[in-house]
């Protein structure tokens, strides 16, 4: 019964993942009591390399796909990243690299 319900909302997932990633926690709602609902991530440990991408790919590979991200898989993400403007801040850079390496399959599938 599982399976046709992950089926009818795995489309739904990578804009839930964009969601997580990309909003402001500042922007939600303060609970009435106790701590916080909401997940926000800590991208503090990444910000150092967001201009050094291999070392990024190298932070991300180890936490995401327990270190067997393929060639190929990082030479795209690379690429993408890199065509990014150079306006853009090492925050938005950052959830970038993660966003496309926890959609990789790399990152889905457990080896």
């Amino acid at each position: 019964w599982l399976l046709p319900v992950l089926l009818a909302f795995a489309p739904l997932l990578p804009n839930a993942l964009a969601g997580y990633l990309h909003r402001d926690p500042a922007t939600l709602p303060a609970p009435p009591t106790g701590a916080s609902p909401f997940l926000v991530f800590d991208y503090a440990p990444f910000l150092p390399n967001a201009r050094n991408l291999p070392a990024l790919l190298d932070q991300l590979n180890l936490i995401f796909c327990a270190n067997q991200m393929s060639a190929h898989a990082r030479g795209v993400i690379i690429s993408a990243v890199e065509r990014l403007h150079s306006s853009e801040t090492d925050l938005s850079r950052v959830k970038t690299a993660i966003h496309l390496v926890m959609l990789s399959p790399d990152a889905a599938v457990q080896r």
